[in-house]
């Protein structure tokens, strides 16, 4: 079965409404906004450790995400 995972290595931070990520060096760091950064970021950290579509799928009907691009 496929597992789907944020990239372990990688730091996230959600600053006001903005997130961040970056990897060892800060002053790399990427900015990612979205219409409700608060929500994104939720489901980002419901991604840290591994999960199955229907989990994800389930996540995003309970949390009232919408608009995730699947395969």
């Amino acid at each position: 079965m496929k597992r789907i995972q944020l990239k372990s290595s990688l730091f996230w931070a959600l600053l006001s409404d903005t997130i961040y990520v970056y990897f060892n060096n800060g002053k790399l760091r990427k900015e990612i906004h979205s219409n409700n950064s608060k929500k994104f970021f939720s489901l980002l950290k419901f991604l840290i450790t591994p999960k199955s579509q229907d989990e994800l799928d389930y996540f995003c009907f309970k949390n009232k995400i919408t608009n995730i691009e699947k395969d």
